[in-house]
């Protein structure tokens, strides 16, 4: 029976290395940061993101989803321009209170009612959240990247939304909503220099995949309302699988 104890010990000796490897790996957190402000409608801004607490949950989410090897910091702050951006010198995604702004603005013109309104404003704010931090999670799990990054974490971005369910898929729609609104309202020649695809093309990317990864559960985006084409509809399930496919294998060391 001694193979028995050697089995017993090989095991122990496995399951220490695991450990070993998570703790190694995991030393990292992610947290959120609301920064004062001078401007009362960057304030008020402020006040709503700190009581409904979406972003320390979904910061949550992704520290028990992923080992991260170091700290990330989620800021909401001003900055003098509408953008949100991943700074890898401090490992911190800043959310601009302007962005926020802008967002309020844009649905507070099209929303029905100003609670539909704040809804709107969060969950686009939560895309652009989880864009953001694809981009921390390629610098600090140093994941490789081929093609355009901004491409590469619209993907990350809808995928980690619509694991979330129903509430997720709502706020990928909505993040590509807002692109399409984005590019309605841009005038003069697009900056084609730009490392980010067009906005009408990153629109119908982000409702492709939506659609892709449930054809049935999701065939309203082939309507008016959304216009997905029947000719791109066709190849979204196989489009939506194939970078599901990709960022399981990329993400697959780095996961609980």
């Amino acid at each position: 029976m001694k193979w028995i104890g050697r089995i017993g010990c090989a095991a122990l000796i496995l399951v220490a290395a695991a450990a070993g490897y998570i703790a190694w790996n995991d030393q990292g957190v992610v947290t959120v940061r609301y920064d004062d402000s001078k401007l009362a409608s960057h304030r008020i801004i402020k006040m709503q993101l700190r009581s409904n607490h979406h972003f320390e949950v979904a910061a949550a989410g992704i520290d028990t989803a992923f080992l991260i090897p170091r700290d990330i910091q989620v800021v909401f702050a001003d900055c003098g321009k509408a953008n949100a951006t991943y700074d890898p010198a401090q490992a911190a995604v800043f959310v601009c209170y302007e962005l926020l702004r802008l967002f309020a603005q844009d649905y507070r013109k099209y929303a029905p009612t100003d609670s539909a309104a704040d809804v709107a404003l969060w969950q686009t704010a939560l895309f652009v959240f989880y864009h953001e931090m694809g981009h921390a999670l390629i610098d600090i799990l140093g994941l490789p990247a081929t093609g355009r990054e901004e491409d590469a974490v619209d993907q990350l971005a809808t995928i980690l939304l619509l694991e979330a369910g129903p509430d997720g898929r709502d706020a990928a729609l909505r993040g590509a909503e807002w692109l399409q609104l984005q590019s309605r309202r841009s005038t003069g020649r697009s900056r084609a220099w730009d490392e980010h695809s067009l906005d009408q093309q990153r629109y119908f990317n982000v409702i492709c995949w939506v659609y892709g990864s449930d054809p049935k559960a999701q065939a309203a985006l082939l309507g008016r309302d959304w216009g997905l084409p029947r000719a791109r509809a066709a190849r979204c399930p196989p489009e939506y699988a194939r970078i599901h496919r990709a960022w399981t294998s990329l993400l697959r060391t780095h996961r609980y």
